[in-house]
């Protein structure tokens, strides 16, 4: 199972429409990742940085992170 390490919440932006950035850092054995993620609404934003560390555990052994970006940082092909 994942232990949450870590668990931090910053405004992004300034003013009444801020958004807010989360960022999580989960372990699992010797596996320690970082999920981040921004939303308007720092609940999402804070789930969304955990399900993105999640998806960073799960990913294959050996996968290059050129080959499995974080959630928000996709490639659009040109």
């Amino acid at each position: 199972a994942a232990e949450l390490e870590d668990f931090s919440l910053a405004a992004a932006t300034q003013g009444s429409d801020a958004l807010g950035e989360a960022v999580v850092t989960l372990s699992q054995g010797s596996h320690v990742v970082v999920g981040r993620a921004v939303a308007l609404d720092v609940i999402e934003a804070a789930a969304n940085a955990y399900v993105n560390a999640l998806n960073w555990l799960a990913r294959p052994e050996g996968t290059p992170s050129s080959t499995f970006p974080p959630r928000g940082r996709e490639t659009v092909p040109q």
